[in-house]
């Protein structure tokens, strides 16, 4: 009996370290390239992640700033919020406000994970 209570609780202390982290993020960004991302721990263990961050002038083509962004530990179900700053933005997607554009119909922004 003792046997088998002692390799279930090790087994317990085992699985206890599995796991692995699922981060979700979602950013919000203004004109001037300053805003927040969100990072949220869907899965069963804590973990990080880093992304970046790229602004496209999707008039001409090109890419007007980026910048990398590190969400820190984040343990399972806890979110993480971080400021964002894109350095180019202004300036690189200025809009015809007299013609009713936005700085969005001038410039998009993509969020990716970086590859570790």
């Amino acid at each position: 009996m003792k046997w088998t209570l002692l390799v279930l609780v090790a087994l317990a202390f085992t699985l206890s370290g599995c796991g692995k982290a699922n981060i979700e993020t979602s950013c919000t960004m203004n004109g001037w390239g300053s805003g927040e991302c969100e990072f949220l721990n869907v899965g069963t263990a804590e973990g990080s992640t880093e992304i970046e961050v790229t602004v496209h002038n999707v008039k001409t083509g090109t890419i007007v700033g980026s910048t990398r962004l590190k969400s820190g530990l984040i343990k399972k179900g806890d979110v993480r919020s971080r400021s964002l700053l894109v350095s180019g933005v202004k300036g690189g997607c200025d809009a015809d406000f007299s013609a009713g554009e936005t700085w969005q119909d001038v410039c998009t922004f993509y969020v990716n994970p970086v590859k570790e």
